[in-house]
């Protein structure tokens, strides 16, 4: 049977139920803004010396 979009499905939670997803929700936020800030302080992380040296450049010898 195919559903249009004015139809909907009405489920019923129990107190559990509902508090149960409730916490995998927050703990889903969590780990995903975890996540986020992770990759981005990883992303603009200052490069490692010695991959500097290897790419033969050096903060120094731009500013002198």
């Amino acid at each position: 049977m195919k559903q249009t979009k004015s139809q909907r499905i009405c489920v019923r939670l129990t107190d559990a139920e509902r508090e149960t997803l409730s916490d995998q929700a927050k703990a889903m936020a969590v780990s995903e803004s975890t996540v986020i800030r992770e990759a981005l302080s990883a992303f603009f992380a200052p490069a490692p010396k010695r991959v500097a040296e290897e790419s033969g450049w050096s903060v120094t010898d731009r500013w002198g």
